[in-house]
């Protein structure tokens, strides 16, 4: 089985998951948060019937009109899923409508040694962006090819429609075919199996059409893999959600035969320190890994909204950090489905943790009568 991991579903998102079936691909996982609009309509293949309706169970429900593939959805912000929750992907794809997914996204399928393709259109163009083995053998990743603005502008959205709003009298934004034109060469790739070599393939509409391509190679300065971290794949050991921070620096400390205070660790999202209810009570909820949930993190109590954003929050952690922590287990963290964490050796050595991820919890699957 063949199972393609496609994030967001608007201009070209929609377009590709629509073509995957018909390249060999047989279980499509869908992730996109929004629902679709009636805007969406004119310039992305959803029906006037299903405006309202999540985008990821508008889109099951024409994949399932099509073909009898296999389709899950997660109806949630991509980063709700850890490592764990995407080892079972053999192909991990970019389409959203920020940065902030095509680096999570992009992180994973360097750790997990897995293909990456992004997706995107603008203005009169597309571009289509195929990485088969992220990270290895000097193959570049998706860090590789990041700016400062890249990680500056992370949590901006740029909808395929704000070409409406930049170009008020443009009419339909010409980036719906240049996007399913994008789709189409990227299935196309997926169906030979010519995602290597590493490339760019830019698309640019107009009197004069261009279609090229660009050779992709790995950077020194590789922005997802700062030092100790080794720029490739990580070998990765599930571990139950109720392993303690202590015991996890200790088996991490076991697999790379060195003492614990010589380790860093990486987790999927950052960890808080603590979080404080922005509403009536005020109360401190304690530490937790960060929730990028859309659906809203509340406080226990008096129900107003927990404030994670305003506090110290830390990717890269010594193992002091983890052992602050050590009798909590990290299930009582609050972490994303299969956090995954990377550690390594100030000399390079690396190993990854992630907290074992049931199937369920990986497909959030929508009910099925809600599409019929």
């Amino acid at each position: 089985m063949t199972t393609a991991l496609v994030c967001g579903l608007g201009t070209v998102g929609l377009p590709f998951a629509l073509a995957l079936p018909r390249v060999g691909v047989d279980h499509l996982v869908l992730v996109d948060f929004d629902r679709v609009e009636a805007r969406n309509v004119a310039v992305q293949p959803y029906l006037p019937e299903q405006v309202g309706m999540l985008k990821v169970e508008a889109a099951r429900a024409l994949l399932r009109a099509a073909s009898p593939v296999r389709v899950d959805v997660v109806a949630d912000d991509v980063r709700v899923l850890g490592i764990g929750a995407l080892t079972r992907a053999d192909l991990l794809v970019a389409c959203p409508d920020n940065r902030a997914a095509e680096l999570a996204l992009g992180r994973a399928a360097s750790l997990l040694g897995r293909p990456y393709l992004r997706l995107a259109t603008a203005w009169r163009g597309a571009s289509v962006t195929l990485v088969p083995r992220p990270g290895s053998d000097g193959e570049p990743c998706s860090g590789c090819l990041l700016t400062a603005d890249d990680v500056r502008l992370a949590n901006v959205r740029e909808s395929c429609l704000a070409t409406l709003e930049h170009n008020p009298d443009a009419g339909v934004p010409t980036s719906s075919p240049m996007g399913a034109l994008a789709a189409a060469l990227a299935a196309d790739a997926v169906s030979h199996a010519e995602l290597a070599p590493a490339r760019l393939i830019t698309l640019r509409g107009g009197t004069e059409p261009r279609l090229s391509t660009t050779p992709l190679t790995a950077s020194p300065g590789c922005r997802l893999h700062p030092f100790p971290f080794r720029h490739g794949p990580v070998p990765w050991r599930p571990v139950p959600a109720t392993t303690t921070l202590a015991e996890l620096v200790a088996l991490a400390a076991t697999t790379l035969a060195t003492p614990n205070g010589d380790l860093i660790a990486e987790a999927d999202v950052p960890l808080c320190p603590a979080r404080v209810c922005g509403g009536a009570c005020g109360r401190s909820l304690g530490p937790a890994f960060m929730t990028f949930t859309r659906q809203g993190l509340w406080c226990p109590d008096c129900g107003g909204p927990v404030v994670q954003e305003a506090l110290p929050a830390r990717w890269t952690l010594e193992a002091t950090d983890l052992l602050a922590l050590g009798r909590v287990p990290l299930a009582a963290l609050h972490p994303p489905a299969g956090l995954g964490l990377r550690f390594a050796t100030a000399a390079g050595a690396t190993c990854g943790l992630h907290a074992e991820c049931s199937e369920v919890e990986l497909r959030q699957e929508a009910d099925d009568e809600a599409l019929e």
